[in-house]
């Protein structure tokens, strides 16, 4: 999963006093960085082919990531100070496989799970999120986690969920290419 960084940075004589209207206008502008993951943990800096919106500075305030489109590929949405809100969508064609999962717990009032872990295990490989929200200054992102297979097609993938009470379940067959909806009532004991 990449690594996208909105920059805002105000120099260090500035922060000790009174924040002028100066501050919210243009004088901050930078750069945004995007830098991918080799797939070992380490992110290097890509910025010479990912676009137009890489070269433009600005003041950035708040951002998501997402799959707005439900192609496979990440998008993102980027609050920016006294400007419009950005939508940049990723127009590439994803080359990896990809699976996005969203959880219901009709059992109880945390429906949507949140808090809830979330592990997937393809072809020796683990990955795992949890589902979150409020975690961006300006923004909220989908409850949805986005999860990236790397090369190759798997049959399946196997979805292990620790619900936020510590029950955990397993679902064994989910196919990738798709965004699924786990359901707490459906998932196996683990």
């Amino acid at each position: 999963m990449p690594l996208f960084l909105i920059r805002h940075l105000i120099p260090q004589e500035r922060l000790p006093g009174v924040i002028e209207p100066e501050h919210f206008s243009g004088s901050y502008r930078q750069k945004q960085q995007l830098f991918l993951n080799d797939g070992k943990g380490v992110f290097s800096l890509h910025a010479d082919d990912a676009g137009d919106f890489f070269e433009e500075e600005m003041v950035g305030r708040g951002a998501i990531a997402a799959d707005l489109d439900l192609d496979g590929d990440v998008d993102l949405v980027v609050q920016r100070s006294n400007e419009p809100t950005l939508v940049v969508e990723n127009r590439g064609t994803p080359k990896n496989s990809w699976v996005e999962v969203a959880l219901s717990d009709g059992t109880g009032r945390n429906r949507f799970g949140v808090g809830a872990r979330v592990e997937i295990s393809v072809a020796g490989r683990r990955q795992v999120r949890q589902v979150t929200c409020g975690d961006s200054y300006c923004s909220q992102r989908p409850l949805t986690l986005h999860f990236g297979l790397g090369a190759g097609e798997p049959a399946a993938v196997e979805v292990k969920v620790r619900w936020p009470d510590g029950t955990a379940q397993r679902f064994p067959d989910v196919k990738p290419r798709q965004r699924v909806v786990l359901r707490r009532e459906e998932g196996k004991a683990q």
